[in-house]
């Protein structure tokens, strides 16, 4: 986590749809709308704790869909974020990384 930044979204108020967020450096885009929720328990009822997160009560993009797709702004070399289903079972969840472009 030493060589990562977090990108702050905190001050976007709560049930706010996001098309993207970003900061100085980098651009997420989003294939839809995500709605901002928290911090944890607030809009989001649980979250994992340290070490597992990054953070026990997080600010959380809520997916309307199963299906996301992330773009980012510039070519990177570590980009990580974390997810939570919403209902409490076990769920699968499949992530692909790829680039469009050669660097």
């Amino acid at each position: 986590m030493a060589a990562t930044t977090k990108i702050d979204f905190s001050s976007v108020p709560f049930g706010t749809d996001l098309p993207s967020i970003s900061d100085d450096d980098l651009t997420v885009t989003f294939s839809e709308l995500l709605n901002k929720r928290g911090p944890v328990p607030n809009g989001w009822q649980t979250w994992s704790s340290p070490p597992f997160s990054e953070d026990p009560n997080p600010f959380v993009l809520v997916s309307p869909s199963n299906t996301l797709t992330m773009e980012l702004s510039r070519p990177v070399s570590i980009f990580g974020f974390e997810m939570e289903p919403d209902p409490f079972a076990l769920i699968l969840f499949t992530v692909d990384f790829f680039r469009e472009t050669p660097w």
